[in-house]
């Protein structure tokens, strides 16, 4: 009897451990930011969560960079950090970013009833503001973006996950 109730709890644990089960953080990985880049034109997070999201910029130049780690503070230390992003993975797109903008909500049409209601905040770079574009699009959640979502499939990007944290020294 304590044969078989050692062999289920052990063979429970391995399956938790190989699955990643209870495990929270995601593996996206990355490499060190680009410290050379062209003008951000677009950039993409999930909207309202309780953690620091990853975050998609995309250039001018047809790149893109998804920030996937932040620096962080060691739990139950006291500081003052400003958000820094310490690890991203770099890509290409070919991909006509005027209809995910025009398909959301300008920030100046959201009612204060609308603020922790949101799925994606997309920040417009210059050259679109310079064009009649708004700083600011949402979109609410419920609304359906097809043009973003199906942007997000074709680099293979999935941003509603949480950034993973980098404790410092």
């Amino acid at each position: 009897m304590k044969k078989t109730i050692l062999t289920i709890l052990l063979c429970g644990v391995m399956v938790v451990g190989i699955s990643g089960c209870g495990s929270t953080k995601n593996k996206l990985g990355g490499d060190e930011p680009l410290s050379d880049h062209a003008e951000t034109i677009l950039s993409i997070s999930m909207g309202n969560e309780s953690c620091v999201p990853i975050y998609l910029n995309l250039y001018a130049d047809g790149n893109y960079e998804l920030f996937t780690a932040y620096e962080d503070c060691k739990p139950l230390e006291t500081c003052n950090l400003a958000l820094k992003y310490t690890k991203s993975i770099k890509g290409t797109y070919n991909y006509d970013l005027k209809k995910i903008i025009e398909n959301s909500v300008s920030a100046n049409d959201i009612t204060s009833s609308d603020n922790d209601s949101f799925d994606y905040e997309m920040i417009v770079g210059n050259p679109y503001i310079e064009e009649g574009y708004h700083y600011k699009y949402v979109v609410k959640k419920g609304q359906n973006n097809k043009y973003l979502e199906e942007f997000l499939k074709d680099i293979n990007v999935n941003l509603k996950q949480c950034a993973n944290s980098e404790y410092i020294d």
